[in-house]
């Protein structure tokens, strides 16, 4: 990691080079340099050894020993007049053997403990026999895409817990598909399911199956349907069910049929049974062959057969005779009244369903109600910084960032309690050029003022305009070696091309305004004189808002889903550095095109972090834009100067390291 910075605030060490200056009295740090002529290999015993610049690496593996230090003479030093190094190192302690390319991208370093080095811009291997590789704990990063081709069978045995994550999954099977779990299997979408087989799907269940659904709930088939049992069958509906058909056929041992209110029958209909309870017979023909009880009234041709057993000499004037009375069997069963069949139906039959009824269920899958319609899963802390431009004030929000510790409680203060340095953005001390193979300097012999910072002009070459008016993916160049995917795949804000196709962006114009910053990320990253040892990282993205999300027009993450807004860290080993992102943004300040630079310090988390935002208006079709380059520092998002640079500074329990 580098010690030290360029500091426009210095004067120069008083090193020797030739500067050669413009016209306008500064030359551009990438421009004119000095010229150093050599015709033969350099040979020297040198008291410090080549510097080891691994800009880039993660911080999985710490390596705190590279072997530079170096003692007289026990360091062997051979640079090849195109400048390559052959650097064998014997001082106790460092002793190594370094290959390092002129460009310092590529390097192979045999470090005092063993360990192996191996750096480069590219790297190509092919091997025509076998391959085998053996490690400890690992870790494989790619910032781009990634394709695996493996022409024969591939296995993966995983002894412990195996992962995914990733933002969009899709396999393809050209064959059979099997999956077989000895353990609980759980599956939690949160969104829709839908799966198409074109043969016959079979689903079986030794122990039990429930199926358990709060909505609209539908089975259709167009061919046969078969419910069975051998055992019991509840079917209820709450309010209203309907059974309709051509033919329908229901038959038991013990059959009952009953209601309150309602219509038993139809034109056509013959009953049979034993008994029936019916207060009221209304028809117009009764067929039987003998009658049991009184029958009241007269028949109509019998108006004097109710007197013909005493008529005799009375004649007419007697009275009715006396009838004998067979009572026929009664059979009597629960009667259907409207309290009986109220209480059947309450105790017997109808199940009242109730399914998760205060979405608790719901709430622990999808996390939107919780997080006040921001996103409906869990957030990472670098997520959360993200959002936070906008939703600092959405309260639901930010209470459940607090209570899951992925928020810090200081989040409210609007002001830092420590600051340190203030440059002018607008007015700094430059130097005319960078000296030639010579790689521990910080700067040239001499230093020249400039004020009032010009509005710069982008311009993007010939080539990549050809490759930007294709179709646009993931692997799309933006410029040199940054393709679009870096920016899709930040920690902040993870998301794919289908997203933000969904989300009615337009891709063309997405990646012109993104080579703004890759314009200012492939600089840095070939600065290995002014930031050795550092790199600089997308952490904030292409950003797809959540369906519920509202973005202010125009706003931060209105232009972060368009591509006009990215957020940078600045790292070293693998961690956000906070003296290198200050004079990371006074760098590109000084020498880089763009609309408006942030230095953004927040507490959002467990400690200081800084960030530096980069924001660009649309670039036009014809890659030329001027730009005016504005400049803030902001602290929890809440501007705290503009047109300078202040440094805000940790308290010492945060990084007790830099104690």
């Amino acid at each position: 990691m580098a010690d030290t910075f360029p500091n426009p605030e210095n004067t120069n060490s008083g090193l020797p080079s030739e500067v050669h200056e413009s016209a306008s009295g500064f030359s551009n740090p990438v421009g004119e340099t000095a010229e150093v002529k050599t015709t033969t290999t350099s040979r020297a015993v040198v008291h410090g050894g080549e510097m080891v610049d691994l800009q880039g690496q993660d911080d999985f593996v710490i390596i705190d020993n590279f072997g530079e230090e170096a003692a007289y003479p026990l360091n062997n030093h051979d640079r090849t007049p195109a400048g390559h190094v052959i650097e064998r190192n014997d001082t106790p302690g460092s002793e190594r053997i370094l290959l390092k390319h002129n460009s310092g991208k590529t390097l192979i370093n045999m470090c005092p403990d063993g360990e192996l080095v191996i750096k480069s811009a590219s790297r190509v291997e092919v091997i025509n026999g076998d391959h085998s590789f053996t490690a400890g704990n690992g870790q494989l990063t790619y910032k781009g895409n990634l394709t695996l081709n493996v022409q024969g069978d591939y296995t993966l045995n995983v002894d412990g817990e195996y992962k995914v994550t990733s933002s969009d999954r899709t396999d393809t099977v050209n064959g059979p598909f099997t999956t077989t779990v000895f353990g609980n299997k759980s599956d939690i979408i949160e969104g829709n399911v839908a799966r198409q087989a074109t043969g016959i799907t079979t689903q079986t269940s030794l122990s039990g199956y429930n199926n358990f659904v709060k909505g609209i709930s539908r089975h259709v088939s167009t061919g046969n349907m078969s419910h069975n049992t051998s055992a019991e069958m509840d079917v209820t509906a709450n309010t209203k069910m309907g059974i309709a058909s051509a033919d329908i056929n229901l038959a038991a041992t013990n059959l009952s049929v009953f209601g309150s209110t309602g219509t038993i029958g139809g034109e056509s209909i013959v009953y049979y049974g034993n008994t029936a309870h019916i207060p009221r017979v209304n028809s117009t023909s009764m067929h039987a062959t003998t009658f049991h009880g009184t029958l009241e009234g007269n028949a109509k041709t019998a108006t004097q057969a109710g007197s013909a057993g005493t008529a005799g000499s009375l004649g007419a004037g007697g009275s009715a005779g006396t009838h004998t009375v067979d009572t026929a069997a009664n059979s009597t069963t629960a009667q259907p009244t409207a309290a009986n069949v109220s209480s059947y139906l309450t105790k017997y039959a109808v199940k009242r369903v109730e399914i998760d009824p205060s979405d608790v269920l719901l709430g622990f899958i999808n996390l939107s109600v919780k997080q006040g319609g921001i996103s409906n899963k869990p957030l990472t802390e670098k997520e959360v910084r993200t959002r936070m431009c906008e939703h600092s004030t959405n309260k639901t929000f930010t209470a459940f960032q607090l209570a899951n510790g992925k928020l810090n409680a200081e989040f409210t203060n609007t002001t830092p309690t420590n600051t340190g340095r203030i440059r002018n953005a607008k007015k700094f001390t430059g130097t005319g050029s960078r000296p030639i193979n010579i790689t521990h300097l910080e700067s040239t012999a001499k230093r020249l003022l400039i004020e009032n910072v010009p509005m710069l002009k982008f311009a993007m070459p010939p080539e990549l305009q050809l490759q930007l008016a294709s179709g646009i993916t993931s692997a799309t160049i933006l410029t040199k070696h940054i393709r679009m995917g870096r920016f899709l795949s930040a920690e902040g804000s993870k998301t794919t091309l289908p997203q933000i196709i969904k989300a009615g962006v337009d891709t063309q114009q997405l990646a012109r305004n993104l080579s703004v910053s890759a314009n200012i990320l492939q600089a840095f990253n070939d600065n290995t004189s002014d930031f050795l040892g550092f790199e600089l990282v997308v952490s904030d993205g292409v950003y797809v808002p959540y369906k519920d999300e509202t973005l202010t027009a125009d706003g931060p993450l209105d232009k972060a889903k368009s591509g006009k807004r990215v957020g940078f860290e600045v790292r070293g080993d693998g961690v956000m550095d906070l003296e290198a992102t200050y004079e990371a943004a006074n760098w590109i300040n000084q020498t880089l095109p763009f609309e408006k630079l942030t230095l953004a310090y927040d507490r959002y988390g467990p400690k200081l972090h800084a960030r530096i935002i980069v924001e660009t208006n649309d670039v036009p079709t014809n890659y030329v834009a001027d730009f005016a380059k504005k400049v803030e520092t902001t602290y929890n998002d809440k501007v705290q100067a503009t047109n300078e640079f202040i440094e805000v500074k940790a308290e010492p329990e945060e990084y007790p390291e830099l104690i």
